[in-house]
């Protein structure tokens, strides 16, 4: 009687057609049910075991919202970089230019040094020693730093004309200092080492960040000796910056405008993606100063293992290891054009790309850049002008703007195709559609396994 009254279709009828053909064609219909219901039902579970993923963008409207962090780096080679060529550890320079025609062989020469070295292996031991210290120092540490760190600090107090950020004045001890390898000093503001990351609640240019620098260099009878200008850095501020390949340069005598918009992604980790939310302990990238993981810094750290490896020295221009000495001799140099190309030769770049996955969060300030013309006083005064006096300085003014279009940005988010509850709606649909199964049938079962069982036990 049970098979008569079962919730599965197709049983019964078969047991209560008398016609032999009609028996016959529920057979048919039921192994034919039966058939394509586990084709669906094997499909459903193959799908959820890919672990397949959709991608919903949304507009979020998020006042106030953090503000990143801004980097300047001097392009001028002079006042950024190879000025810490021309001063020993008092602050004295260390050699007599007694005129500008022996000073300008000088600078050349360094830059001709510095170019062949891949700028950065002859800077001073001093100035190396405080990098040590700290990847980023406030002007008030660089006080009590040795005498040769006056340049930095002292190119940006005179450089810095305005500053703003939401309408109020700021100034250098806004700044974080970043000796970069390429560009020498570079200066951050909301680096968020030195307090709190600022927010911002209103769009627009006034409500924004607004400086103004002075940037000099010398002028020769034909051209100036390097060029000048401010590369621009804009990036959040769990990630470490790379101005060479992310940064903007800017144009003298304009107002530089970097209108922002912000993209959040959020991409989810294992077992849907292989992307990485934190640093495991057994990491490589342990060896490096590395709050939170970037797939480009992880790359970059990747290429310098590999370094390491062929020139037992690091490379300056590379994340820093610990434990390590730098390259610098010329030895070391020849070692390290021949590393980056037995890099790629040995395929070593495709094992760094994929022990660096994508970061399962990520921040994306997208840049729209324009420039206006402006007109602003002349700022004359320069701190090395005690030293050569009788030379002439080129000076001209730049602005930067940094700020917020509108206070929406994009979230791209990526959530499961098929979650745990879908993958069981989809199969007992399969199930009750086509054989006429619900979780009830489960209890028919369990009544013909107890009936079953207590016959045998009559017996």
């Amino acid at each position: 009687m049970l098979s008569l009254n079962t919730t599965a279709h197709g049983i019964g009828n078969i047991l209560r057609s008398k016609s032999i053909v009609l028996k016959i064609c529920w057979i048919l219909f039921l192994i034919i049910s039966i058939g394509y219901c586990t084709y669906q039902v094997t499909t459903t579970i193959l799908q959820y075991s890919r672990n397949e993923v959709i991608t919903s963008q949304k507009i979020v409207y998020e006042s106030p919202t953090k503000f990143p962090a801004v980097s300047f780096c001097n392009i001028n080679s002079y006042n950024g970089t190879h000025v810490n060529n021309l001063f020993d550890e008092n602050g004295q320079l260390l050699k007599n230019f007694t005129d500008f025609k022996q000073l300008e062989i000088y600078l050349k020469e360094k830059l001709k040094q510095t170019q062949q070295m891949s700028m950065g292996y002859f800077y001073e031991e001093t100035l190396e020693n405080t990098q040590n210290k700290s990847e980023n120092i406030t002007f008030q540490d660089l006080n009590s730093l040795n005498s040769i760190e006056y340049i930095p600090k002292s190119i940006l107090k005179d450089s810095l004309k305005i500053c703003k950020f939401e309408g109020k004045n700021c100034s250098i001890n806004d700044f974080s200092y970043h000796f970069d390898t390429v560009y020498g000093n570079c200066y951050t503001f909301n680096r968020g080492n030195l307090n709190s990351i600022k927010d911002i609640a209103i769009p627009g240019v006034d409500d924004g960040l607004s400086v103004e620098f002075e940037i000099k260099s010398f002028v020769t009878e034909t051209n100036q000796i390097f060029n000048g200008g401010i590369r621009v850095v804009i990036y959040n501020q769990s990630f470490s910056p790379f101005p060479e390949e992310e940064g903007f340069d800017t144009v003298f005598e304009y107002q530089n405008n970097f209108a922002l918009s912000k993209t959040v992604i959020s991409r989810l980790s294992y077992p849907f993606n292989s992307c990485v939310e934190k640093i495991n302990e057994d990491s490589f990238l342990k060896n490096f100063n590395l709050s939170f993981y970037s797939q480009k810094f992880c790359k970059k750290s990747c290429f310098q293992l590999f370094v390491i490896e062929t020139c037992k020295c690091f490379d300056k221009r590379l994340p820093r290891p610990h434990n390590v000495t730098r390259c610098k001799s010329l030895e070391d140099f020849n070692c390290l054009l021949k590393a980056k190309d037995l890099f790629y030769r040995r395929n070593r770049s495709i094992d760094c790309f994929k022990l660096c996955p994508n970061e399962c969060y990520k921040v994306v300030y997208n840049k729209r850049i324009f420039t206006t013309n402006f007109i602003s006083s002349k700022f004359y005064t320069n701190g090395l002008a005690e030293f050569f006096p009788n030379f002439i300085y080129d000076t001209k003014s730049i602005g930067i703007n940094v700020y917020f279009e509108e206070m929406e940005f994009n979230v791209v988010e990526e959530m499961p195709a098929m979650t745990l509850e879908t993958l069981i709606s989809n199969i007992g649909g399969s199930l009750g559609l086509f054989i006429g199964i619900s979780i009830l049938s489960l209890a028919e079962l369990f009544e013909i396994v107890l009936n079953i069982l207590w016959t045998f036990i009559k017996n």
